[in-house]
């Protein structure tokens, strides 16, 4: 791999790469809850003229970028603060519903005493998303060759 050429930054250079597009990301869980947080922020930063300062408006597109991506959700690129207000006041932006990410659920077994004797046959006989993990899990191991079985070793306890 090539490493890329190394230039120093000119002044003219400094003022277009602050002139720079930056994308601003909000989200929310319902598009209500979104709107509001869209007309907050832009009250927000019309009381504030501090935020016109290139800096701050990086900094803020950052911190919107690293907060959760909730369901609702709007994406507002822009090269100044003044056409970030104007775009969050307008009603012109309209938020849009992004794919529901499928919920996540582990179990760990740490075994520093958190857990207690049985717990895992007691997970496995009364949540059925859990047993049919295990059994998913049991089968694919088999099918990879596996000398013993998950269901095996739940028997034996």
């Amino acid at each position: 791999m090539e490493k890329a050429p190394f230039f120093q930054r000119n002044e003219e250079q400094e003022q277009s790469s602050s002139q720079s597009r930056k994308l601003f990301v909000l989200s929310a869980n319902d598009k209500d809850a979104l709107q509001a947080l869209m007309g907050k922020i832009g009250i927000y930063l019309e009381q504030r003229p501090e935020i016109f300062q290139n800096d701050l408006m990086s900094n803020l597109a950052y911190t919107l970028a690293r907060r959760s991506r909730l369901q609702w959700r709007v994406a507002i690129p822009t090269t100044s603060s003044f056409d970030l207000i104007q775009a969050l006041n307008s009603g012109k932006v309209m938020p849009v519903r992004g794919e529901p990410e499928g919920l996540r659920i582990g179990f760990i077994f740490t075994g520093q005493g958190a857990q207690y004797y049985n717990m895992g046959r007691e997970l496995y006989e009364q949540y059925p998303v859990y047993a049919s993990t295990i059994d998913a899990c049991d089968a694919y191991l088999s099918s990879l060759g596996a000398p013993f079985s998950l269901l095996g070793t739940y028997d034996s306890l």
